[in-house]
């Protein structure tokens, strides 16, 4: 069977550094300068702001509701879950969250921990994880 190479021509080159470009573009407008980094983390339990706290100051946070508890952990401007009691444990293993918009989410307790931008607000375009 005779050998086949593969000669990009210049169409393919062109389509090949515009999809460099996009990717290039999407990684700054996620990681970069406009990722806007959190400056608060809200906690909810059952539909009610259980506290709000500064990413600046260490801390943990225990959440406790009727249906088990959360122990939240904020260091070096991240928060995470250290531990909890619900059946899964999706939460604890969840990479910890800092950029305006992201979420941490119990279902079985009913937790929710959003990171928040600035002016106390969710950043509704940023990208959550």
């Amino acid at each position: 069977m005779p050998e086949i190479r593969f000669k990009p021509g210049r169409k393919d080159l062109i389509l090949i550094a515009a999809v460099f470009l996009i990717a290039a573009a999407a990684a700054l407008i996620i990681y970069g300068p406009a990722a806007r980094k959190g400056r608060t983390v809200r906690i909810t339990a059952d539909g009610k702001t259980y506290g709000c706290y500064s990413l600046d100051e260490d801390r943990t946070v225990k959440v406790t509701t009727s249906d088990g508890f959360n122990e939240i952990e904020i260091k070096d401007g991240k928060v995470s879950v250290k531990d909890a009691d619900c059946p899964q444990g999706i939460c604890v293993r969840h990479s910890p969250v800092y950029r305006a918009g992201e979420s941490i989410i119990c279902l079985p307790h009913n937790v929710i921990i959003t990171i928040e931008g600035e002016t106390g607000e969710e950043e509704a375009d940023a990208v959550s994880g």
